[in-house]
């Protein structure tokens, strides 16, 4: 087992408290802090998660998510249209379409002109209202990222222009 203090392999862990935080330390580091738990305070590396699977737990944790990577569906541009369409085939007037998904007639009006743009809820209740789809699949685009080393280097900029200087 890892002690989350040194980081060293160790045969027994005990459960330490050490700056308001209980950690998983080894004999050498207990001493940073006050011992917690049972009698004896330590434990062996067949109790409950291991140090390696806590910590992996955490780094998943902290690391940052791409947040576009879960966007499948999006508003189409022409949502304005297809609401008029879809009311005007049911043969209804913006009020009484309002009242249908239980919302104020000026939002339907801002929604046909284009001056407000629906969350996901009002699309899911015009979808279902009016039998129209307002949502398109997106192609996620897998483009690799690029770091800071993997840009031009002032090397680079001074090689490439002492190369267009020889010719």
């Amino acid at each position: 087992m890892i002690c989350e203090l040194c980081g060293n392999e160790a045969p027994r862990l005990s459960a330490t408290l050490i700056e308001e935080s209980i950690l998983q330390v080894c004999s050498r580091c207990s001493h940073y802090g006050v011992r917690q738990g049972r009698p004896g305070g330590s434990i062996k590396a067949e109790d409950g998660d291991s140090v390696e699977e806590r910590l992996e737990k955490r780094e998943r944790r902290q690391k940052g998510r791409d947040i576009y990577t879960k966007i499948t569906n999006e508003l189409v541009s022409d949502y304005d249209y297809k609401i008029r369409q879809g009311r005007q085939k049911m043969g209804l007037n913006q009020k009484k379409l309002a009242r249908l998904i239980q919302e104020k007639q000026s939002i339907i009006a801002k929604l046909e002109t284009k001056s407000m743009r629906p969350d996901d809820r009002l699309v899911k209740k015009l979808e279902s209202t009016l039998g129209i789809k307002l949502t398109e699949n997106v192609e996620i685009s897998t483009e690799k990222r690029r770091t800071a080393s993997a840009g031009l280097t002032i090397a680079d900029m001074i090689m490439m222009q002492m190369n267009g200087k020889k010719k």
